[in-house]
């Protein structure tokens, strides 16, 4: 069996690791936040963010979240926390540039106290830049952007691009908010706010930022009990964990096409990490098909006020007696509720889609993040034929998380999807080096400028913008 060295040779372009993770050194994290607002409430943070992780309540029925999250592959741990030996192993790895992501950070952007989440955040964006700043020819960090409300996204997107010199930039996936009317029941009871569709604000502020600083907009779960799974096992991760970050990537997906942020913002790139994308092909099919029957010309055939209730008060007395009769006035659907407007009869008004075909089109600039081990980015990137445009899979390594215990095997891990027959070169080529590329180089050419992968990305770049 070839190592990743060998298969990394094989291929003859680079391999880019488009969601990578470093794992916080809490001491020094811990120093970071005392520098910013004081070791007492620096300790404040780091327990409730410690918080998140839970082995279950029964009796509070608290959901079980992750534990033993990390390989107890010394190196590997090694790897994933020090840049520096992340750096040198590429070559062993087969990888030539990695995008890192923050791991237990993640939870620090969806505290529910200001204070907390602002300095959490903060903390651990400078912390990660001040790590990795002399490794860029092989790694580049992503930032940390809060996402409560649009006016700090904002702030700490221009802080992390224009003082700590920050290219890739992530947000939650959703938001949870407590329901109005039930505050205390706080975060048991909650609804996900995910920015587009029905948010608590426009956040078209915080798209129009990402365009003019040149990022792409990224976005990682996290194992935290205030963006609930929809999963709430209090004895079962692996119950709780099935699924996860897909269904709050689905949850962010939907939500900005049916708010109409790929429409309003069609230069602008999104990529849902760590979910897979077998959930895309069916999102997209999903939206394709309710727009054909739910959407204008599809409510014509559903208005109750075209049936011809003659006829079907005939057709019921004949062959279904006095009782189906009686049912006539309630048999052909209710009239609109009175309290909707008639533009909200056109459910997808807010998505600027004036055809299924523009629903699909939507998604030319939406990335997956699809792991080594994950087949289902063979189905995905073989799926333009069913769907009308390519699911674009991305690989993503993971390494420094409990799915990946041995770092050497990611490469041919996902090396598999050739040598099984489930993917040719030209799509393997696609999912661990150009669709990375397009992510961030559309939205910055000069992205990869100095890096390890230079040259071939140029050749992508060039390539793709002269079709």
């Amino acid at each position: 069996m070839p190592n990743a060295a060998e298969i990394r040779t094989s291929l003859g372009h680079p391999v880019i690791d488009g969601d990578g993770h470093l794992l916080e050194p809490t001491a020094l994290l811990f120093d970071y936040l005392a520098n910013l607002v004081g070791a007492r409430t620096a300790r404040r943070i780091m327990v409730c963010a410690g918080r998140q992780v839970s082995m279950g309540d029964a009796r509070a029925r608290r959901a079980r979240t992750g534990w033993w999250l990390t390989p107890n592959n010394a190196r590997d741990i090694a790897t994933a926390m020090a840049p520096g030996l992340r750096s040198e192993r590429h070559s062993e790895l087969g990888i030539d540039f990695s995008i890192l992501y923050p791991s237990a950070g993640l939870a620090l952007a969806s505290l529910a106290e200001d204070e907390f989440r602002l300095a959490g955040v903060r903390a651990v964006n400078t912390m990660n830049a001040d790590l990795c700043r002399d490794y860029p020819c092989h790694l580049a960090v992503a930032a940390l952007i809060p996402m409560h409300t649009p006016q700090e996204a904002v702030n700490e997107l221009d802080y992390s691009r224009t003082e700590l010199g920050l290219k890739v930039a992530v947000i939650p996936p959703l938001v949870a908010r407590p329901v109005p009317s039930f505050p205390a029941a706080f975060p048991q009871l909650c609804w996900l706010d995910s920015y587009g569709l029905d948010s608590a604000y426009d956040y078209d502020t915080v798209w129009a930022k990402f365009m003019e600083l040149g990022m792409a907009v990224t976005s990682h779960g996290a194992v935290a009990d205030c963006v609930p799974f929809g999963r709430s096992s209090p004895s079962n991760f692996v119950f709780n964990h099935i699924g996860a970050h897909s269904f709050q990537q689905e949850h962010l997906c939907k939500s900005l096409v049916l708010g109409g942020v790929p429409g309003r913002f069609p230069q602008l790139n999104f990529a849902f990490l760590e979910c897979g994308a077998l959930w895309a092909c069916e999102l997209v099919q999903a939206l394709a098909d309710h727009y054909r029957k739910r959407g204008p010309a599809g409510l014509m055939q559903l208005e109750p006020a075209g049936t011809d209730r003659a006829e079907l008060s005939l057709l019921l007395g004949r062959y279904g007696g006095p009782a189906f009769t009686a049912s006539v006035p309630f048999s052909a659907g209710r009239p609109h509720a009175r309290c909707d407007s008639e533009d909200s009869r056109d459910e997808f008004r807010l998505s600027g889609a004036n055809s299924a075909d523009d629903l699909v089109r939507a998604f030319d600039r939406l990335y997956f993040g699809c792991e080594a081990d994950d087949r289902g980015a063979a189905v995905a990137l073989q799926a333009k034929d069913l769907f009308g445009t390519r699911i674009k899979a991305m690989f993503s390594s993971d390494i420094g998380h409990w799915d990946v215990p041995d770092a050497a095997e990611v490469i041919h891990e996902s090396y598999e999807l050739v040598e099984h027959g489930a993917l040719g070169l030209e799509d393997y080529q696609d999912f661990v080096f150009r669709n990375a590329v397009m992510l961030h180089g559309q939205m910055n050419a000069g992205f990869f400028a100095g890096t390890a992968v230079e040259d071939r990305v140029q050749e992508v770049l060039l390539k793709r913008n002269t079709r």
